[in-house]
């Protein structure tokens, strides 16, 4: 099996491969890194938190439905962000201060703040049309 082949991402229930999930989510620089950190791996701890995170956001960009429940449920969105920060926290205590692996996590970390912000424009949004149906329904 090509290296590029891998389907080490989680959530991934469509044809798309790993290296089309991250260029989908990121670009071909980040697939690059994460090639390289593949083949330096030694337990693979960090790597199936990263990846288990990369599923999750990519279900959540790709799914405007699971997104919205996301939106609209404070238990599961406390849950999605708090266990993505501590996950995100214990892959930076153990990548050893290496930079490929700290620009990766600065990246998802860039990807989670996106959707966050997504997050609370829907929630506003959704408040500013409730409003204004109210004063006519």
């Amino acid at each position: 099996m090509s290296v590029s082949k891998y389907r080490e991402i989680p959530y991934n229930y469509t044809s798309a491969d790993d290296k089309k999930v991250i260029e989908v989510l990121f670009s071909g620089q980040e697939w690059e890194t994460l090639e390289k950190l593949r083949s330096e791996r030694k337990t693979g701890r960090s790597a199936r938190l990263l990846m288990r995170i990369i599923g999750e956001l990519f279900v959540y960009f790709r799914n405007p439905y699971l997104k919205h429940h996301l939106s609209d449920s404070y238990r599961h969105k406390r849950n999605f962000f708090s266990q993505t920060r501590n996950d995100l926290e214990i892959i930076r205590k153990y990548s050893n201060g290496n930079k490929d692996v700290l620009a990766i996590v600065d990246v998802v970390e860039s990807k989670i703040d996106k959707l966050r912000t997504e997050i609370r424009r829907t929630a506003a949004d959704n408040e500013t049309i409730r409003k204004a149906l109210s004063r006519v329904c």
